[in-house]
């Protein structure tokens, strides 16, 4: 035997076991090497037990005076050692037993031992991670696997994006800058020239920038790499700044050739950012809403040229400014962004001073998750039902919003006419028009936090277009009461509406499909848009000529369209909610059942192990009433 097998406990005392032939010691010694202890395991005494039952009833018959005297000399070295451990066991049998204050004093020692080897292994793992970090010339941001450079990235598409992405719609502040420049001046000397004519010219500029922007996304969305995106619109965006600084006032080609590329370039910057969205994972919503929201802020940059341009600074001087911001944009963009979009589940990190993308095995969902989505693939998409009934919610609510922005003037007469009938005082037209401008950016981006909030909790896809349903019903009450202070409701519920609408578009489409199938699918939306923004001057001219400026029936047919589609809306939200209980319902059972299932085996082992317990003192009792003194 390696060591000595001494029983000890209350109801028998340890005996010397002494082996009698060579091979059982060889079998016994193998078979057995547990420490002699106070109690050793309960299995391996009744393993002892019957393999001693065993051994003794039955020697091997085959063993010759050689082995017997092998045996008999080992048994004897044996004895000693056994002799001077039973005596210690005995003498530790008779000690009394620990204290309270003792044992707590143990585990208060084994607490401490524990403390150390934990603080140990983090400080070793510590001591890897930060040579692994100097081994691979990463910046020294903690955390750098986290939300750090995620954020950074964000921060800086909302910087980009405020410079670059929705500047054209700042049109008011530029044109006094262009007037005062003498660009586009219908001088009285050229025939049939007046003032109108001269606004009719300077506001082609403004339509010729617009209508690029909504174009950015026919020329922006099929390019798969957020790279290339950033460096063409940053191109373009560039030329029409330097052409807008350094062209003569007299080149009046070259003033819409000028905002048709910074509305194409604008276009394409926010459509090549909008991917950034998957790093966030159910924070997406608020990061879509504020990309959203900064598009609109954004025409807030041409105003602060106009302040510096009245503050002193030459055209040429705000342009060459604005040329600088955009290098350094471009520049930063081609070192910060990756070739491939990100997708739902990707991560970034900073290594090598360098922003590196993590991809994961996760994919968006939806069609065309590969690579390379072909043609069939985005008319797959195209023609689900999904996509159209998107498509209908998209138009409509477009409709609503551009009838509003491009015909809230005309509209005020007409509330001005139906107050005159009422005999109420009539309307002060610039302090109305001026604070629905104000109203429809920022008061607008108010609503980021909002959509946030309700995407992720709520989800993206009916929720968003419940509200948004819900507030173009409220705004289109407003203009449709007989009072003034129903339209001061409506600059904020419109500037809502407008920032839900934009953000819930956005959303959906970075969320439903995967970066190269919305991006192809970008183009029938923005034909889509394009079309809605064309036919409001026919629409205009018809209500101003053949129903002599009564905008009644159309804000009728809106209050119905909106209607419907918040009805189907409500329907929606309720089955997804359902279906999301029920999910939830069956998750909980699925729980529960597995926590009954733990609870049935713990039961069993316990009821195991008092069966081993009892068995463990009947065989001890066993043991003490028989008297084990092998033959040598």
């Amino acid at each position: 035997v390696r060591r000595s097998l001494c029983f000890s406990g209350g109801s028998y005392i340890p005996r010397l076991v002494r082996v009698h032939h060579a091979q059982t010691l060889a079998r016994f010694s193998g078979a057995f090497s547990f420490e002699a202890s106070p109690s050793p395991p309960l299995t391996q005494q009744r393993e002892f037990v019957q393999f001693w039952s065993k051994t003794a009833a039955a020697p091997d018959p085959s063993a010759n005076q050689q082995g017997a005297a092998e045996a008999a000399a080992a048994a004897a070295a044996h004895t000693a050692a056994v002799r001077n451990r039973t005596t210690a066991a005995t003498a530790a049998a008779a000690a009394p037993p620990p204290t309270a204050a003792a044992k707590t004093a143990k585990a208060a020692a084994a607490a401490a031992a524990t403390a150390a080897a934990i603080a140990a292994a983090k400080a070793t793992l510590a001591s890897v991670h930060r040579h692994r970090r100097q081994d691979k010339m990463s910046l020294a941001i903690r955390g750098s696997e986290g939300m750090g450079p995620a954020m950074a990235m964000f921060a800086f598409t909302i910087w980009q994006s405020f410079c670059t992405t929705g500047i054209v719609y700042g049109w008011q502040p530029l044109m006094l800058i262009l007037k005062q420049e003498g660009a586009i001046r219908i001088d009285a000397g050229r025939a049939l020239r007046t003032a109108i004519r001269e606004d009719i010219a300077l506001n082609m500029v403004f339509v010729s920038g617009a209508m690029a922007n909504i174009l950015g996304g026919v020329v922006g969305g099929p390019i798969p790499s957020p790279k290339v995106g950033l460096a063409l619109g940053n191109a373009l965006l560039l030329v029409g700044s330097l052409i807008l600084g350094f062209a003569p006032p007299s080149s009046d080609a070259l003033w819409p050739f000028a905002y048709f590329c910074q509305g194409l370039g604008g276009g394409i910057v926010h459509f090549a950012m909008m991917n950034v969205g998957n790093l966030f994972g159910r924070k997406k919503g608020y990061v879509m809403s504020c990309l959203a929201g900064i598009l609109g802020i954004s025409a807030m940059l041409y105003q602060i040229f106009y302040g510096l341009y009245f503050a002193g600074m030459s055209r040429q001087s705000l342009f060459v400014l604005h040329s600088i911001i955009l290098l350094a944009n471009f520049l930063v963009s081609m070192w910060l962004w990756p070739v491939r979009p990100f997708r739902t589940g990707d991560r970034v990190i900073f290594e090598k001073c360098r922003m590196v993308k993590i991809s994961s095995e996760a994919s968006n969902g939806g069609v065309g998750g590969h690579a390379n989505a072909g043609f069939k693939a985005i008319l797959k998409a195209a023609a689900t039902a999904k996509f159209v009934t998107f498509l209908i919610f998209l138009a409509s609510q477009l409709w609503f919003n551009r009838c509003l922005m491009g015909m809230y003037a005309a509209l005020l007469q007409w509330k001005n006419r139906v107050f005159e009938d009422h005999g109420m005082a009539p309307l002060n037209f610039e302090h109305h028009l001026s604070l629905f401008n104000m109203s429809q950016g920022l008061i607008g981006s108010t609503a980021i936090p909002m959509f946030g909030f309700v995407t992720s909790r709520l989800g993206h896809r009916a929720a968003p277009a419940l509200i948004t349903g819900i507030l173009s019903i409220i705004w289109l009450a407003c203009i449709l009461s007989v009072a003034e202070w129903p339209l001061y409701v409506l600059y904020i519920i419109a500037g809502w509406h407008r920032q839900f609408f934009f953000s819930a578009f956005l959303n959906y489409m970075t969320c439903e499909y995967p970066p190269e199938v919305y991006g192809r699918l970008l183009v029938i939306t923005n034909m889509i848009n394009g079309i809605v923004v064309l036919l409001q001057n026919p629409q205009l001219d018809f209500i101003l000529n053949s129903l002599d400026g009564d905008f009644t029936p159309m804000l009728v047919v809106m209050m119905i369209l909106a209607s419907t589609l918040t009805a189907l809306a409500a329907v929606a939200f309720f089955f997804e909610r359902q279906g999301a209980a029920q999910a939830r319902e069956a998750a909980e059972k699925d729980w529960n059942q597995a926590k009954e299932n733990d609870n049935d085996n713990e039961s069993c082992e316990s009821e195991e192990t008092k069966d081993t317990d009892s068995d463990s003192i009947d065989g001890k009792k066993e043991v003490s009433d028989r008297s084990i003194v092998p033959p040598v």
